[in-house]
């Protein structure tokens, strides 16, 4: 497992607990924020930020706030497939070679083709319940699970400045 000692999470989706028990576990500090309240400062003390289908209330600010955060060099994980928060998924993708496509519904799948990456360390396959968007990836960004029925990708990795991105649709 990896160890993520003194790594600073900040998340925003109550959703999250069971996996932040498990990141937590691990060795890393987590923080539910208050999404209304996203400052460049009020950031700046993390190294990750978590958001899933709730990005479709942040204003164009907040989001250029969350832009600005990550292209000075920190971590944003994205998880969201709603068709409400497409828009503004792809607003903070924008520029990462990551771009989220609606289904136009839920559909569950079984991923066998898994990319190999850090992330994806002893992964063989996935399966996913209720999922609404598939991913298109653009060089250099990667895909990590390639979801062939509707061919794009159930997870990616981009950059922008010189933060990172992952995201699970």
């Amino acid at each position: 497992y990896l160890d993520l000692t003194g790594i600073r999470i900040a998340y925003y989706d109550p959703d999250f607990s069971n996996l932040m028990t498990d990141l937590t576990a691990r060795g890393a500090v987590a923080t539910e924020i208050n999404a209304n309240a996203l400052t460049l400062d009020s950031l700046r003390y993390y190294d990750v930020l978590m958001i899933a289908d709730n990005v479709v209330s942040f204003s164009l600010g907040e989001i250029a706030v969350m832009r600005t955060w990550l292209e000075e060099g920190k971590s944003l994980w994205l998880m969201g497939d709603n068709d409400g928060s497409v828009l503004n998924l792809n607003r903070l993708l924008l520029g990462t070679g990551l771009q989220e496509r609606s289904l136009g519904n839920f559909v569950d799948g079984a991923f066998n083709n898994i990319s190999t990456h850090f992330i994806t360390e002893g992964v063989n396959d996935l399966y996913a319940t209720a999922y609404g968007t598939t991913l298109e990836v653009v060089a250099p960004a990667q895909g990590l699970v390639t979801d062939s029925l509707y061919n794009g990708f159930f997870s990616g990795i981009g950059r922008l400045g010189r933060g990172k991105v992952f995201v699970v649709c």
